[in-house]
């Protein structure tokens, strides 16, 4: 028995690990650990929706809570004023009444394709786009949830219409001016005077706006560089089964960049799940062709996609090297330290 022992320890020395590669070995782990973190990435892309949904933020550099810009259209057929039914009654001042939009009521203005009026929005921050959606190829549905208490200080959505120039055109058929009509549930239509010069309309309720623009061949453009939260490309709809809410994608298509990865394609109907922050800033918005296309940019450790909400098929999550090298250069990286982790492996124990 002595003897077998005896001629083992010839066969195979003993071995003493090198604290040189075990230190090593240890910088690579870290090395590598540090180098998978998850880690923020900007964020930019391009996207087509069918219908949106966001909040609106303050301006960047500013707490400024009045009013900002969102749209103007400078050629509207026909505009409809209803209550939104999710944020309280809306009550509309209109040349000296009150009306109330609530139960089905409406406040319809219309003008002649020849002379059209003139619209314009001014949001303020903390206002809700619960939808944002083109029908159609000339029509364009708004549903605009006011601020929270905490915001409502800087006052109402603000509808300035400026009235067309009537009569200025003798050859236009039909008629010339502002129409305007107040419409309540079983009651015939009531036509009100319309005023003949620029007037606002404040709207401090739930409220939802039709309008129709009488060029669809030219897209509707929203004021640029909006900020955002809460960015969603989903709408919903009740089931015919047993009516319980049904969540369906919005996105026509798009591509996405996070940091250095290679871009993200989206193909119709894919649900997007962008972590917070996420998309913070619409760079560009504008509705043609029945759609709305976007420019976006802004910050995120993850994108997931996919046709299930549920389950994302496909996943990137942002690195420290994402964020500042390539795909190549990222697999170069990993090569290189996969071949010194190797050398340090072969060089940890060494007979004496």
């Amino acid at each position: 028995m002595g003897s077998w022992r005896w001629r083992l320890r010839l066969r195979w020395p003993p071995l003493r690990p090198d604290p040189r590669a075990m230190l090593g070995l240890g910088l690579c782990g870290l090395a590598w650990g540090v180098a998978i973190a998850p880690q923020r990435q900007p964020l930019e892309g391009s996207l087509r929706a069918s219908a949106l949904s966001f909040g609106l933020q303050p301006p960047e550099g500013g707490a400024s809570r009045s009013p900002q810009g969102f749209l103007v259209v400078r050629r509207v057929r026909s505009l409809t004023i209803r209550e939104a039914g999710q944020a309280g009654p809306l009550v509309v001042p209109f040349r000296g009444q009150r009306l109330s939009l609530a139960a089905g009521r409406a406040l319809a203005f219309s003008a002649s394709a020849a002379e059209p009026l003139e619209l314009r929005i001014a949001l303020p921050p903390g206002t809700r786009v619960q939808t944002l959606q083109p029908e159609g190829k000339d029509q364009l549905v708004l549903d605009l949830l006011p601020p929270a208490a905490t915001m409502a200080e800087g006052g109402a959505a603000e509808l300035t219409v400026i009235p067309p120039l009537g009569g200025t055109r003798p050859e236009a058929s039909g008629p010339v001016g502002l129409q305007v009509v107040y419409q309540e549930s079983g009651q015939p239509p009531r036509r009100l005077t319309a005023p003949e010069a620029q007037f606002m309309l404040p709207l401090a309720g739930g409220t939802r706006l039709r309008l129709q623009h009488s060029d669809p061949s030219t897209p509707l453009v929203f004021e640029p560089n909006l900020r955002v939260s809460e960015l969603q490309f989903t709408s919903q709809r009740q089931s015919l089964f047993d009516q319980s809410p049904l969540t369906f994608s919005t996105l026509r298509s798009g591509l996405l960049h996070l940091g250095r990865m290679d871009p993200l394609s989206l193909r119709p109907d894919q649900f997007l799940q962008i972590d917070a922050p996420g998309i913070t800033v619409l760079t560009s918005l504008r509705a043609e062709q029945g759609q709305l296309a976007l420019e976006v940019v802004g910050e995120t450790q993850r994108i997931r996609s996919g046709l299930s909400q549920m389950h994302p098929t496909t996943v990137l999550q942002g690195t420290l090297l994402s964020r500042y090298l390539s795909p190549a250069q990222i697999s170069g990286f990993h090569g290189f330290l996969v071949g010194v982790i190797s050398s340090l492996v072969l060089t940890l124990f060494k007979a004496d």
